[in-house]
Parts: structure tokens; sequence; C-alpha cells
């Protein structure tokens, strides 16, 4: 923390370390569950510009295969990020990789997020305990994540079934 700013009696603090909202990088730590991920996230080993950290027990089976390149630096020359909407249901990025990785989004893993990469539905995998990110190759890509929730396509059904019954009644 490099600088502070007081307010009305309030410190602001800046932390001149902070990473951006969405980063790239190709390093991924694989924790066997999430209170590892914990732990190592609250280590010192852990420095979150080079590398994300992925629970194995909640990534689906196919991304154990996917290798990554660990000799790559942090956020590669080359790479770019483009926010193309940012909204309290979808998040659009415009993305330019010089490498394979991991898109880390530093907005809270919730469920009822889905993820596109390219218009195909990808794994949201849980980044750093909290986090989301998404496994992505080389090159140009539009990553698009959403917030469906199941439960609402469940509460436009109920609703539409009440209207009908009200209607017929």
């Amino acid at each position: 923390i490099a600088e502070n700013i007081t307010v009305r009696n309030n410190i602001i603090y800046k932390n001149e370390k902070a990473l951006a909202r969405a980063y790239f990088v190709t390093n991924a730590h694989l924790a066997k569950d999430q209170q590892e991920a914990f732990d190592y996230i609250s280590s010192a080993a852990f420095v979150p510009s080079k590398e994300v950290v992925l629970e194995a027990d909640t990534l689906p089976a196919k991304d154990y295969a996917w290798t990554i390149n660990n000799q790559s630096p942090p956020q590669p020359p080359g790479t770019s990020i483009e926010w193309l909407e940012d909204s309290a249901s979808q998040v659009a990025l415009a993305l330019n990789l010089p490498a394979n990785g991991y898109l880390v989004l530093n907005d809270i893993w919730y469920p009822g997020w889905q993820a596109s990469l390219d218009g195909s539905s990808v794994d949201i995998l849980h980044a750093n305990h909290a986090m989301r990110a998404v496994k992505v190759s080389q090159g140009k890509h539009t990553l698009v994540f959403a917030y469906k929730p199941l439960s609402f396509k469940i509460g436009v059904i109920a609703a539409a079934l009440a209207m009908l019954c009200g209607l017929l009644l």
C-alpha cells in the first residue's frame, strides 16, 4: 500500500499491487479441495499475478488432462483484454491471448453463472478459493459470463402456468 487519502476523518488506502478485475495467467496450482485452496492463497507462496488456484474436487474431468506451460510469464506480452459489457447479469470480454491459460475474473463464484467462449458453453472454474476462471486457448476470443439461474427459469414457468390456469377458470 503506497498511498492513502483522508476524507471526512476516514482513511482510504490505495493498493498499488491490486490486480485487474479480469486478468490472464498461464500457471495453475491444483488444490485437492476448498480448504487446501484457502490455505495456499493465504500463504506467502501464492503469487496471484502469476497463477490461479483451482480446486480439484470442482474441476470437470476433462480439465485434469489440459496441460499448461509453467515457464510463461504471468501476463505474457501481447495479452489484450477489452471490456465489451459489464452489467449486473452479464460480463463480456474480447480477448487476444498469446498462449493457453486461464482468464481469471475477480468476481465471486456463485451458482447460476454460465460462460461461453466464442458462443460455445464452457465450464466456470472455482478460482483462488472464491472467484471465477475459464480455461482459454491462445488466440482471439469473445468470453461472456451471464447470470442465468435455474430458479429464475422455474419461476417463469410457474408464473406462466398460473396465468394459464387463471385464464382457463
